[in-house]
C-alpha cells in the first residue's frame, strides 16, 4: 500500500527506497518492543516483500583490471596497495579501511573482516562491526 502512498511534496509516489527505510524502522522499533516484552513477536518481520529483483551492479572485466593496476603501479605505495588488496579480494571500502595488521594470516593466506569504518558528511570516522 505504501508505494502508492503519494510523496508529501506531491512529486510522484514514494520511491521503493522510501518505502524499504519505512519498513527497516518500523521493523527495529518493533523488534525492540519483542525484547522488552511488550510483544511476543514481531508482526512486521518477514512482511516486506521487494519489488521486483534489485538491479545489478556492473563489474570490471578482466582487462579493465588489468589496466586499472598497471595504472597504480609506480604511484603512492599506500593508494597501490589499498587498490590492489580491494580488486583482488571484493572488500568494500569501509572494510579495507577497518583492516589491522592482526586481522591478516600470513600463513594461511587469509584476512579476517572484523571491523568497518564509516564516515558520514561533516563528522569523524566511527569503526565498528561489519
Amino acid at each position: 500500500e505504501m508505494r502508492h502512498s503519494p510523496r508529501l511534496d506531491g512529486r510522484g509516489n514514494l520511491s521503493e527506497k522510501s518505502v524499504e527505510g519505512l519498513h527497516n524502522t518500523l521493523c527495529g522499533i518493533l523488534s525492540a518492543a519483542v525484547d522488552e516484552g511488550y510483544l511476543t513477536h514481531n508482526p512486521a518481520w518477514r512482511c516486506y516483500k521487494p519489488k521486483g529483483k534489485k538491479k545489478e551492479r556492473p563489474v570490471a572485466d578482466e582487462e579493465t583490471v588489468k589496466k586499472l593496476i598497471t595504472a597504480f603501479e609506480g604511484q603512492s605505495m599506500k593508494y597501490e596497495t589499498y587498490f590492489k588488496l580491494v580488486l583482488a579480494t571484493g572488500l568494500r571500502r569501509g572494510e579495507a579501511c577497518g583492516l589491522k595488521w592482526s586481522d591478516i594470516n600470513w600463513r594461511k593466506r587469509t584476512i579476517h573482516v572484523q571491523r568497518g569504518v564509516v564516515k558520514l558528511s561533516h563528522q569523524e570516522s566511527i569503526t565498528k562491526d561489519p
